[in-house]
C-alpha cells in the first residue's frame, strides 16, 4: 500500500460515487442484466452471492436486506467448500474489484453453464468478467494506492441499485448521492477529528489490532 496514493483515493471519493450515482439514476445495471419486475426472485429462483475480503462483507450486508424483504439469496465465502448447489434458474452474481481473486474466479467456474453467472468488477478485461456470462462496472476508477476503499463504497452501491430492483422501496441513485455528501463532509473536516483520532490509535506503545500485546 502508497499511504499517500491511498489518500488520494480517498479524497476522490465523493466525485466517483456522484458519477455512480448518475449512472444508475440514469439507467439501474440490474434491469438490463436480470429483466422482469420486482416479483423476480419471489418463488424459489434464489441469488448466490459470491467473494473474498471486503467484497464479502458487502455481499453479506446485502444478502440480509434481500432475506429480510423475503428474497432467497445467501452470501458465501468464495473459498467455501463444499459450495452451494444451484439450479438453472438460480442466478450467481460474483464481486472482485480486481477481477482476479484467484477463489473466487475459481468457484465461478463451477457454476458456469449450470446457471446465469454475473460478475461485479471494477477492472475491465479481468478474470471473472471473461469467467461470467455478464457483467456490471463499480465505476470506482482505478485505485492507485493498492486498497480497495472507492471499490466498496461502490460495490455497496450497486448493491442498494440490485435491491431497489428486485424488492423495491429503495432510491438506490440518492442514497449513494447522499454517501457522496456524508463522505465529503467528512473530508472537509479532517482538522476537527483526524488528529485526535491519531492520538488514539498511534499511541507510545503502539497499536494491538486483536488484544493487547
Amino acid at each position: 500500500m502508497d499511504p499517500v496514493l491511498f489518500g488520494h483515493d480517498i479524497e476522490r471519493t465523493p466525485e466517483t460515487l456522484r458519477s455512480l450515482a448518475a449512472a444508475v439514476r440514469e439507467s439501474n445495471p440490474w434491469a438490463a442484466l436480470l429483466g422482469g419486475s420486482a416479483s423476480l426472485f419471489a418463488g424459489s429462483r434464489r441469488l448466490v452471492l459470491l467473494g473474498m475480503g471486503s467484497s464479502h462483507f458487502a455481499n453479506s450486508v446485502l444478502a440480509l436486506r434481500l432475506q429480510a424483504a423475503g428474497v432467497n439469496a445467501i452470501a458465501v465465502l468464495a473459498s467455501a467448500d463444499p459450495l452451494p448447489q444451484v439450479d438453472a434458474s438460480d442466478v450467481v452474481i460474483a464481486v472482485s474489484a480486481s477481477g482476479g481473486s484467484a477463489e473466487t474466479v475459481d468457484a465461478i467456474g463451477t457454476y458456469s453453464g449450470r446457471c446465469s453467472t454475473i460478475a461485479v468488477t471494477n477492472t475491465p478485461g479481468s478474470a471473472i468478467k471473461v469467467a461470467c456470462d455478464a457483467h456490471v462496472s463499480m465505476l470506482a476508477e482505478k485505485e492507485e494506492g493498492g486498497v480497495a476503499c472507492r471499490s466498496f463504497a461502490h460495490t455497496l452501491g450497486l448493491h442498494l441499485a440490485l435491491l431497489e430492483f428486485v424488492v423495491g422501496g429503495v432510491d438506490a441513485s440518492s442514497l449513494i448521492s447522499s454517501s457522496a455528501d456524508a463522505v465529503e463532509d467528512l473530508l472537509a473536516r479532517g482538522d476537527e477529528w483526524l488528529t485526535p483520532m491519531s492520538d488514539l490509535l498511534l499511541r507510545p506503545d503502539g497499536t494491538a489490532i486483536v488484544a493487547p500485546a
